[in-house]
């Protein structure tokens, strides 16, 4: 596999029992993208991924060695953090849609 579509899954940041379903969302995918060594593309586009959700998405940019392009477009990410995943994107020399 190398592009994973994860786009369109609308986890929207809604809180039931404490939890909130974006960190749930983008969890699993982050630990599968901090171990990848095949998927080159990820689109996570129009899920309503929130901070938290970067939060827990950027460490493992940090440590992937393998993606070339990465979508978070369409998503409820404050600029602050879309910064964070650019900078992070351009040190990896990885095309970013924000």
């Amino acid at each position: 596999m190398s592009k994973w579509d994860v786009s369109n899954n609308y986890c929207a940041p809604h809180y039931s029992e404490g939890a909130n379903e974006s960190c749930a969302f983008i969890t699993p995918i982050a630990s599968m993208i901090k171990i990848n060594t095949t998927i080159t593309e990820l689109s996570t586009a129009n899920n309503s991924l929130d901070a938290e959700a970067i939060e827990i998405l950027a460490p493992a940019l940090e440590d992937n060695g393998t993606l070339s392009k990465l979508d978070i477009s369409h998503n409820s990410i404050n600029e602050g953090h879309k910064a964070e995943i650019k900078q992070i994107c351009d040190s990896k020399t990885i095309s970013c849609e924000r």
